[in-house]
């Protein structure tokens, strides 16, 4: 008996301890399973956490890109680029313009670089690089490099501060905006394509050459009007603005052509005498310019060229709710044939078109002093800006033949017939002997004074500041006895748009479908 008691004894000794080990071992498993629970919520936390970084970092780089069209059409014309294009120069103005960065909180900002630079297909890659506390992310997007048309801002095919003296057989043109169609003919249609009927959504087009046209411009291709979206080499992305009511077959070399100042809103919002526009480009136009919208007539009244709005006041009719003035519509103007804050002087033979003004200070402004009123109003650029143009090239000696921009630092030697196409600045005085046969297209600025004789053909446009040490001095333009190839003026917006493509600052345009994360 006390043998089987001591045996059962052991036997809940060896149970109780089996019971403490399985509890040990019970809680070490929990204690195990506890900490691996806590271990993996720490590092789900984390990874959350790493994610949300990672996420902010990307959402802050697409920021920086989305962005970048919008701050740069907010970079004043004055700071826009007009340097020769290369990586460095490119990088440097991007930072000079504060446009390398974007700070969109305390954790999250992002910066910016220009990655290539394509000369053949003017294409750059730009790197936005996001960061959010200790997560970047890199995106790249394509975007491409263009100049806009552009008129200089004239209100005549001479523009004169000192006196005019016209004798001889000699015609100076201006421009009929209320006969014209507002339409310059810049390209044609390389790649045949459709517009189905009833459709209004974008397609693709591509021109011969589409140098002159940009994002947000204005086109007609056979009696239809688009909106250009977007732009990569000679592939235009574009917009009906109508939407036709049969298939249109658009046919290779069609012609294309360019609304250089078109409504960007309707017209009117509400009726009224007084009307503001909200244009395309203000850039070529002045107070008391006489523009037509349709069968409409008005008169500028006041310009804001940084938001590109003309304030009108409408002469007869004023456009009504049921007569909608449509987005995309031509905003024609005339341009005077000769307009002088002097006096003018004609002999009877001599043809002024489109009219003519006297004592006119407001439109040809004073361009003695520092500033350069005239020269600033023509160009949209002092005299320095001008001076560092790339394209520029300054010469002390009168060259052959214009070709680009040439700034003659000197008078024009007496005498000499002018040839070519382009822009000319003249430091000094010029006595021109006639033109080449082809005549002078383009821009002729004279600083001095400006006296033309002979058979001389100027098809764009003539400016003289005529300031001499004469109180005499005097813009004199002499025809030929023969009334048939007498001196000519000729007003060519199509010839100026050209022309001052070289002076106009670089427009940067997204490529559509170039965003990839790197």
């Amino acid at each position: 008996m006390v043998g089987s008691a001591l045996k059962v004894r052991k036997l809940n000794h060896q149970a109780g301890i089996a019971m403490v080990v399985v509890l040990l071992i019970t809680m070490v498993i929990l204690l195990s399973i506890t900490t691996s629970i806590s271990i993996s919520s720490i590092k789900v936390k984390r990874s959350i956490g790493d994610e949300a970084a990672a996420y902010d970092a990307l959402l802050s780089a697409e920021s920086a890109l989305n962005s970048l069209e919008n701050r740069l059409k907010a970079i004043p014309k004055q700071a826009a680029l007009r340097e020769t294009l290369s990586l460095e120069t490119l990088n440097s103005w991007l930072k000079a313009q504060g446009l390398d960065q974007l700070q969109l909180d305390d954790t999250r900002r992002a910066s910016l670089s220009i990655l290539q630079y394509d000369a053949a297909t003017s294409l750059i890659t730009v790197e936005a690089i996001g960061y959010s506390h200790n997560a970047q992310k890199r995106i790249l997007k394509d975007m491409y490099l263009s100049r806009a048309a552009y008129d200089p801002r004239l209100g005549a095919a001479l523009t004169s501060w000192v006196k005019v003296k016209i004798t001889g057989n000699v015609d100076i043109t201006g421009f009929d905006g209320q006969g014209s169609d507002g339409l310059l003919n810049l390209s044609v249609v390389d790649k045949a394509f459709t517009l189905k009927a009833s459709s209004d959504k974008a397609i693709e087009v591509m021109v011969a050459d589409a140098q002159l046209i940009s994002p947000g411009d204005y086109l007609k291709i056979n009696n239809l009007s688009y909106k250009v979206l977007a732009k990569e080499a000679n592939e235009l992305r574009i917009s009906p603005l109508e939407t036709p009511t049969a298939d249109q077959l658009i046919y290779k070399n069609d012609p294309v052509y360019l609304i250089p100042f078109a409504l960007r809103l309707p017209v009117p919002d509400k009726a009224g005498k007084s009307q503001q526009l909200i244009v395309s480009d203000t850039s070529a136009f002045l107070v008391g310019d006489k523009v037509y919208l349709d069968t409409y007539k008005a008169t500028v009244q006041a310009i804001d060229y940084a938001i590109n709005v003309l304030t009108v006041s409408w002469e007869g009719l004023v456009p009504s709710q049921d007569k909608l003035i449509k987005e995309g519509t031509a905003v024609r103007r005339d341009v005077l044939g000769v307009s002088t804050a002097n006096q003018l002087n004609q002999t009877n033979n001599t043809q002024i078109n489109y009219g003519s003004s006297e004592l006119d200070h407001t439109r040809v402004p004073n361009p003695k002093g520092q500033k350069n009123l005239l020269f600033e109003q023509t160009f949209g650029l002092t005299l320095e800006e001008f001076s560092r143009l790339p394209e520029l090239k300054t010469v002390y000696t009168t060259p052959t033949v214009i070709s680009g921009i040439i700034y003659l630092k000197n008078d024009w030697q007496n005498g000499t017939k002018l040839c070519g196409e382009g822009i000319l600045v003249i430091e000094g005085s010029a006595k021109i002997n006639g033109t080449c046969d082809t005549g002078f297209r383009g821009l002729l600025y004279v600083k001095g004074e400006f006296d033309s004789a002979g058979k001389a053909t100027f098809v764009g446009a003539v400016v003289v500041e005529g300031i001499g040490s004469s109180e005499k001095s005097e813009t004199h333009i002499t025809g030929t006895s023969d009334k048939n190839s007498g001196a000519k003026i000729l007003y060519d917006p199509a010839v100026l748009a050209q022309v001052m493509n070289q002076a106009n600052p670089w427009l940067f345009s997204s490529v559509h479908g170039s965003w990839r994360q790197k």
